[in-house]
């Protein structure tokens, strides 16, 4: 997680044709030297990648696939549980074509970019 500066986080995500994906929020517990997944978040297509907001350590983008069907959404990570927060689909993409990644700008932090086949 870019933006987060008191904690070692990173975001993974799965991709599983015949389950319920999910998000997960791992950390690096310093004093234990051990891994620990923080937060399981509910995403239900099947995850390709994620981005971290640079400025914004609750915000991320995921790929994601479903049923031949692919995209890129805006998300908030909640701050109690709860289900990730759905901000927005990002639009722009090609019809039949397959998102990648998703890339925030590193000088504008508002502004993400979609890879596509």
């Amino acid at each position: 997680v870019q933006a987060e500066k008191n904690a070692s986080q990173w975001v993974v995500g799965t991709n599983s044709l015949r389950e319920e994906n999910e998000v997960h929020v791992l950390e690096y517990d310093h004093d234990q030297e051990r891994i620990a997944c923080t937060r399981s978040l509910l995403h239900k297509p099947e995850v390709w990648d994620i981005a971290t907001s640079c400025q914004q350590s609750d915000v991320l983008i995921t790929v994601w696939g479903e049923a031949g069907n692919y995209g890129a959404s805006l998300w908030r990570i909640p701050q109690t549980d709860g289900p990730l927060e759905k901000l927005a689909d990002l639009p722009g993409h090609q019809t039949n074509s397959a998102i990648r990644r998703a890339l925030w700008h590193p000088q504008q932090p508002e502004l993400a970019i979609t890879i596509e086949d």
